[in-house]
Formats: structure tokens, sequence, C-alpha cells
């Protein structure tokens, strides 16, 4: 998902229907709203444990921070949903 918030030309109306689609039509899914979408993905993000498995990561194949992944991502994701 990094990538895609880098990419220029992207058709944000289409990732927007497949997020739709795939995540929140998804009756087996527990996020039906972009704010619950949001919610998740931010505790995901926020979550000690996880924060440090990245950052004693062997091999950053993106060759970036990952406080400055964590962030963009964040951001990128708060502006395709809250479009949605």
């Amino acid at each position: 998902m990094y990538y895609l918030a880098q990419l220029s030309g992207m058709n944000w109306d289409k990732l927007r229907a497949c997020i739709k689609l795939l995540i929140l039509d998804d009756e087996g899914m527990r996020e039906n709203t972009p704010e619950e979408m949001l919610g998740r993905i931010k505790r995901t993000l926020s979550n000690r444990s996880y924060r440090q498995k990245l950052s004693r990561a062997r091999k950053n194949w993106l060759d970036v921070d990952y406080g400055t992944v964590l962030e963009q991502l964040m951001s990128f994701l708060e502006n395709v949903l809250k479009k949605s």
C-alpha cells in the first residue's frame, strides 16, 4: 500500500470501489464503515509490539524509515477512506 500512496495517476474511484466491495460490503468482515476500518488500522499501526517488530526487521526493502512509511500510509488511507 505504501507504493500506491506514492503513485500519481492512481484511479482513486476504482480503489475506493475495491475497498467497498472487498472489505466494507463483505459480511464476514467486522468493519462495515470507513471509520471502523480506519480505527482498526490505526490500532494495528500504533501497537507497540507491531512497531518494535518493524523497527527490528533485518531487511528494509522500501529503504524508507518505518515511521515515515506508517505516517504516510495512515495519511493515504485517511484520504482514500474519508471520501468513500
